[in-house]
């Protein structure tokens, strides 16, 4: 509930809008994908899921957004054992094949609190950004998933703190 998938997808339109680049965003999001319908896609559309699988090559799981210069991967459905199919190997695979096309490549993943996805992709990628949604997410456990990444080999580039109307309506108190 932080935000995360929001907040990747903002930040693709963002980087987007220079039209100079090409962006791919992921939604890796196995367990809980919340990006299909911001980009009118089927939840159950073919994607991430179905690469990892095996059942599509990388570049046939990408679809335009609607957005010029952002592209989309689906998660393609839910897994009972994300874990299963996460593999260094299958996702350098993806990448490999994503980064001949794409300029910039932005992936969601579950919270560092439910599952050890965002360690397993965080360590095959240039950097992650933690989302933080201000007066949920407790402090130790902002502080857990950031020492549960350090521990993984993850460079964590900074965080991103939504909610922050919250922080006005505590000023006001």
């Amino acid at each position: 509930e932080e935000g995360a998938g929001m907040t990747a997808a903002n930040l693709a339109v963002s980087f987007a809008e220079d039209k100079s680049q090409k962006i791919l965003l992921v939604d890796a999001n196995l367990r809980h994908s919340t990006l299909a319908s911001f980009f009118a896609v089927p939840a159950e559309a073919p994607g991430f899921k179905d690469v990892l699988e095996g059942k599509i090559e990388p570049s046939k799981a990408v679809v335009e957004s609607g957005v010029p210069s952002l592209y989309f991967v689906n998660a393609g459905g839910r897994v009972d054992n994300p874990g299963a199919l996460l593999t260094p190997k299958e996702i350098n695979r993806c990448l490999t094949a994503w980064r001949r096309h794409f300029d910039r490549i932005l992936i969601v993943t579950p919270p560092v609190s439910d599952a050890n996805d965002a360690a397993v992709i965080g360590r095959e990628v240039d950097g992650t950004v933690m989302v933080i949604k201000l007066g949920s997410t407790p402090r130790r456990e902002t502080e857990h998933a950031l020492e549960a990444l350090a521990y993984s080999g993850v460079r964590v580039l900074g965080c991103v703190v939504t909610n922050a109307s919250q922080l006005k309506d505590t000023a006001r108190a």
